[in-house]
Formats: C-alpha cells, sequence, structure tokens
C-alpha cells in the first residue's frame, strides 16, 4: 500500500472498508478469503452500482488479496466476472456529443480587456484557456509551476515535475505547451504574462500558477479548478448537467472560427 499515491488511497478506501465489513459479517479473513467469498462480495456490490465503480472495487481488492499466489483481479473466475458485468452494465463515454467552443470563446472575448478585467474573471479566463489549447487534466493544470516555465521565442513551456495519475515508471508527461495567438483576447500567452503580473505581489512564496482569486490568496486545488471551469461554462450559457470540467478536454483537436487548439 505504500506505493499507492494520495489519490489512489483515497480512491480505494471506501472499497476496501466495504469489503472489511463485509468479511466480519462473514466472519472470514479479509486478508486470506476463498475466490468464492470475493465473487460473492463483488456480486451483491454490482447489484447497485455500475461497472466503473466495480472495477475500481476490483482494483483495490487486488491491490492486497490473493488466492492461490495469484492476485484476485487476475483470478479466472474474477475475470470472466468482470467481463460479464462489463456486458451487463457497460461502460460508455460519458459525451458523445460536444459543446460548441465559439460560445465559450465568444464569453472569453466579450470579457473586459486584460487591463482591466477583474482578477476573479482573469483567473478564470486563464483557467479556461488552458483547459482548451492544451487538453489537460485539471490535476496538471494544479501542478503548473512558476518554478519550472521557461519561456521560448513566443510561447511558453511548463515542465510538470510532479506525479500525474498516468504516470508510472519510464513514463511521464511532456512539457505543457502554450503558443502565442494572434487574436490578443484570446491569447494564452498574454492571458498568462498579465496574470503573473497581476499575482506577484499577492502569491507570497507560493510558486504553483493557479492561486485563489481572493484573500488568502493560496494555491488552489484540482477540486477548485475544476469548479472554475464548470462555472466559466455555466456563465457562458453550456449546459453544466450534462457538460462537467474535464469535457474541455474532448476539445483539443477541434479547430474553431479560425481559432485553434495547439
Amino acid at each position: 500500500m505504500n506505493s499507492w499515491r494520495d489519490s489512489t488511497a483515497k480512491q480505494y478506501t471506501p472499497h476496501i472498508v466495504r469489503w472489511f465489513n463485509f468479511a466480519k459479517d462473514k466472519d472470514i479473513d479479509p486478508f486470506q478469503p476463498t475466490i468464492s467469498y470475493v465473487l460473492d462480495f463483488l456480486a451483491v456490490y454490482f447489484q447497485n452500482a455500475g461497472y466503473s465503480a466495480l472495477n475500481t472495487t476490483h482494483s483495490a481488492l487486488s491491490s492486497f488479496i490473493s488466492v492461490n499466489n495469484v492476485p484476485v483481479g487476475k483470478h479466472a473466475l474474477v475475470i470472466r466476472f468482470m467481463k460479464g458485468a462489463f456486458n451487463m452494465k457497460p461502460f460508455l463515454p460519458r459525451y458523445i456529443i460536444t459543446w460548441d467552443v465559439n460560445i465559450v470563446l465568444k464569453f472569453l472575448k466579450d470579457l473586459p480587456s486584460l487591463d482591466t478585467i477583474s482578477l476573479k474573471f482573469l483567473t478564470y479566463k486563464l483557467v479556461m484557456l488552458t483547459a482548451l489549447v492544451t487538453g489537460q487534466r485539471c490535476q496538471t493544470l494544479k501542478f503548473l509551476d512558476l518554478n519550472y516555465y521557461d519561456v521560448v521565442g513566443d510561447n511558453v513551456c511548463f515542465r510538470i515535475m510532479n506525479l500525474l495519475k498516468q504516470s508510472r515508471p519510464g513514463v511521464h508527461l511532456n512539457a505543457v505547451d502554450l503558443k502565442k495567438y494572434r487574436d490578443s483576447d484570446l491569447c494564452v500567452v498574454r492571458t498568462l504574462e498579465v496574470y503573473i503580473h497581476r499575482t506577484a505581489h499577492l502569491r507570497g512564496d507560493h510558486t504553483q500558477l493557479f492561486i485563489t482569486h481572493s484573500k488568502p490568496f493560496k494555491p488552489v486545488t484540482c477540486a477548485t479548478i475544476a469548479r472554475w471551469i464548470k462555472t466559466v461554462l455555466k456563465l457562458a450559457g453550456i449546459d453544466t448537467d450534462m457538460f462537467k470540467a474535464h469535457s474541455t478536454g474532448q476539445l483539443l483537436l477541434v479547430p474553431f472560427s479560425g481559432w485553434y487548439a495547439y
């Protein structure tokens, strides 16, 4: 379990607690159950859960339970059970359609100029533009750091020095590049320059790029960044009951009105 990242531990914990309660009710050793008890537990849980949640449960159990020296997730019967569960409740992509980027771009373009815009809306604008031109997760945006960015010509490059959800031995995210755009009202590099200048005297020793737009001006969490993106979508008129913050990742390669994601 020491190999788990904080996000993994947070995701697995409720499923493991549920398993330990099940084992207690059945009076079995939670670390050395028979495969039949594991299948019973998964079957009971699946009655009120979707495939994605079931898959998380199965991964959590597999991280510390083995049957005959085989992690339960790789046991033939569990593999067959998971295939059947997928057939019954297939886990399909959330977004078959996506929102019109032009609507959000018009909203951003119609905001007050960078010289007069409030810090709150300057923050919203930079977060949304960065999400659109990079297609990165909120976690990656959170880890953008002023200690690890370089200006290369008209462009800006951020090196990500933290482990990400998709990081694994030998594989890590390449640098996040922000490219200058001819329309200054929609240029992520120009917006970034103004944001860094406006927040310089507010951030103290904090080097994380995105900080709260009101006192005490501290580094934000992934959840805050997601909320900001959702707020922009809602203010622009996008249905946020259907589309969430991570929907911006679906738009990376979509050209719109002469403005292209890089």
